[in-house]
């Protein structure tokens, strides 16, 4: 069964990857390709009614009683997208749910290795040794993607930037739902397009674990980390706490700069993370507190290397707090407030400081906090009509020392910032006999940009085995406060989205789907010199379409998945973004991507082995700077990224594993390029790495 899998992945793939090159030609424009292809679709939307889902599952069920509920494809309920649960057939969104066995099985060493199977994501290498995400051919970082973790954004405030790499204990996650695309504008903020939500261990589950890992390379070690959790419920109220720590080298290879500086990765990256992540839920309250220190050392800098390694700190103390009041059955009002203090990229090195030498813009010692709350009722409002109905608002400050003054960005004399943003949104489900229609819009007014309005409009119909989702809407970027300050007439950047999903159910435990995305960014916020200002600037546009294939098998055994990724660019006005030799690539990031993963169980899946593949076609890049100064771009090699997971369960006793792992198994190398023109070297990643964890849990 597994080889009949695999064969009918790749043939499947082959075919429709095949297909999909016709219909993403850069030639091709948005409103003419896409339209063609969605008008008979949208006809065939309301041809006649559609079968009942539940009345399917049913039915699978009955013929299935030895089967989990987390087995069956169609039955794993998302909220990302929505605040009713919803299946992945059904959810107004390009959503993906990966689920605490996936993580455990695979041996994921942090959310990169787990992002890097989600199709569409990639990553690539910012400035002072940052990791970011990409998604669709679009850099997603400095607030383009938004990570939640129990209910808490995470993106820093300065910038909205949000750094990755042996970052949080992924053993101790629970789900992860990520939406892609249109599904993204409930969110409003940095979910301009993409929404990473990641629930930890909830609380109530009377048990204690912990686990611990050490890893290696060919030159150095690769990481030394123990994370641990503890779940008890004392009468009504239930509590969980985790905590991880340890340190992590980002590489052993050799950091080759543009300037002739040439080092070592290993001790001169390293990443040292502290993560204390505490909830609680008390009769339909619920609390958490996160404290996130993300250390590294490093000698990265802006374009060029520090001639020792310095500190940077990426601080956080954020905690929220919310109720669900139940007004009626049906209707819930839930009223929530945050709080959230960062110091973002703090680096306070003297050497940092010596105006003297070309590195005083890494010195940095700013703080931000934000003080948020919102009131949100949401219930089924008719039979066939849910609806959600929410206000917020919050206030952010950025502050920096009077020492730092001089050398800072701030614009005036005042060593403080404050900006306040209202917003309202309103979403609703209605179900008919023909169709499923989620409409719905937001509404932001900042204090300091104009007015930013998102409405989104999707379609959804399942028959029998086969469902389709047409879906539109509009997202936008609010100004993060370096933004603001650095260009007090900054815009929003507005995308439009636009999307097709077809899907079908070949079996009760095997699924497949093909997404079709057109994209459009305008008045994007870029970095940049014109004229010889150094600030943030709004470009006209950029943009990308393409296309998303994905197939999904679970069963007793394990699973199988299998995903393809092409995009291309259009309408790209940004001329740092743009590879030279081709109007179809951006900097940094492959127009193909293809991953293979799967899980095979023996003895009663007391031994798993979990073997993975990723491979990205050719990127473009900067790659030499030439004797006037100015960039010269490369295209380097397709590589593909091989790793295999071996898990062994109960072993001496129960709730006692042991895992080993080998990474890059073929010794890719490979390479995190800056996907814009910043002059910056390409970061190297690890060479191939060995990793033993060891993991124990147990009631209490």
């Amino acid at each position: 069964m597994c080889f009949a899998s695999a064969y009918l992945i790749f043939t499947v793939s082959t075919i429709l990857a095949g297909n999909a090159m016709k219909l993403v030609k850069p030639k091709i424009r948005p409103a003419a390709g896409i339209i063609s292809m969605l008008l008979p679709v949208a006809l065939l939307l309301f041809a006649g009614p559609s079968q009942g889902q539940a009345q399917g599952e049913e039915a699978n069920l009955n013929d299935l009683k030895d089967l989990s509920l987390d087995q069956l494809l169609d039955i794993d309920l998302v909220q990302v997208g929505s605040r009713k649960p919803m299946g992945k057939k059904d959810i107004p969104g390009t959503v993906t749910l990966i689920k605490r066995e996936e993580i455990i099985r695979s041996g994921a060493r942090d959310l990169i290795d787990v992002l890097s199977l989600v199709p569409g994501f990639s990553f690539a290498t910012d400035v002072q040794g940052v990791i970011a995400t990409a998604t669709r051919g679009l850099w997603a970082d400095e607030g383009k993607a938004l990570f939640i973790v129990d209910g808490i954004p995470m993106n820093e405030l300065l910038y909205g930037t949000m750094a990755l790499g042996n970052r949080f204990p992924v053993d101790q996650i629970e789900r992860i739902e990520i939406v892609r695309g249109p599904g993204a504008s409930f969110y409003g903020g940095f979910a301009e397009l993409a929404v990473v939500n990641i629930v930890t261990r909830k609380p109530g589950a009377n048990e204690i674990s912990a686990s611990g890992q050490v890893g290696t390379m060919r030159d150095a070690y690769s990481r030394r980390t123990v994370s641990g959790s503890i779940a008890k419920t004392f009468g009504g109220l239930e509590m969980v706490g985790t905590v991880y720590a340890g340190e992590s080298n980002r590489s052993d290879a050799v950091f080759n700069g543009f300037q002739g500086e040439s080092f070592p990765m290993a001790g001169n990256n390293v990443l040292k993370p502290l993560n204390v992540n505490i909830g609680m839920s008390y009769a339909g309250a619920r609390g958490r507190f996160v404290y996130d220190r993300y250390n590294s050392l490093q000698r990265d800098g802006l374009d060029i290397a520090t001639p020792v390694p310095v500190e940077m700190d990426m601080h956080t103390v954020a905690g929220n707090l919310e109720y669900d009041w139940k007004l009626t059955d049906k209707l819930t009002l839930t009223p929530h407030i945050g709080f959230l203090r960062e110091e973002p990229y703090r680096s306070t090195d003297p050497i940092l400081s010596d105006t003297s030498l070309p590195y005083t813009a890494g010195f940095n010692q700013k703080t931000v906090q934000r003080v948020s709350g919102s009131l949100e009722v949401s219930g089924d409002i008719l039979p066939a009509l849910f609806a959600t109905l929410g206000v917020e608002g919050y206030t952010d400050k950025g502050t920096v020392p009077i020492e730092e003054m001089e050398s800072a960005m701030y614009t005036g004399s005042s060593t403080s910032v404050s900006y306040q943003n209202i917003g309202t949104y309103l979403q609703s489900f209605w179900t008919t006999p023909y169709v499923n229609v989620n409409a719905g819009f937001r509404y932001d007014k900042n204090s300091a940009v104009p007015a930013a309005f998102a409405p989104w409009l999707g379609f959804t119909r399942v028959f029998n085995n086969l469902n389709i989702k047409l879906l539109y809407g509009q997202t936008f970027r609010a100004p993060a406060i370096e933004n603001i300050d650095l260009n007090p007439a900054i815009k929003p950047e507005r995308t439009s989205a636009l999307e097709l999903e077809l899907g079908y159910q070949l079996r009760y435990n095997m699924y497949i789907s093909a997404n079709l995305f057109n994209t459009t960014i305008s008045d994007p916020i870029v970095y940049g010199v014109i004229d010889g200002e150094e600030k943030y600037f709004n470009y006209a546009r950029t943009g990308s379409r393409g296309v998303e294939l994905e197939f999904l098998l679970k069963d007793t055994w394990g699973y199988l998945n299998a995903s393809y990724s092409y995009y291309g660019a259009h309408d790209n006005d940004i001329p740092q973004y743009a590879a030279l030799a081709t109007s179809a690539s951006l900097l940094g990031i492959a127009n193909h991507k293809l991953t293979l993963n799967g899980s095979f169980g023996l003895f009663g899946n007391g031994l798993t082995i979990s073997p993975s593949l990723v491979y990205y076609g050719k990127r473009y890049g900067v790659g030499a700077i030439d004797d006037q100064g100015v960039s010269v771009q490369k295209v380097s090699d397709p590589v593909a990224l091989a790793n295999v997971y071996l898990l062994v369960n109960n072993v001496a006793a129960k709730g006692l594993s042991i895992g080993l792992g080998v990474y890059d198994l073929f010794d890719a190398r490979y390479q995190f390029l800056q996907p814009y023109d910043g002059q910056h070297a390409p970061l190297p990643g690890s060479t191939r790495e060995f990793l033993l964890r060891v993991a124990f849990t147990a009631p209490i």
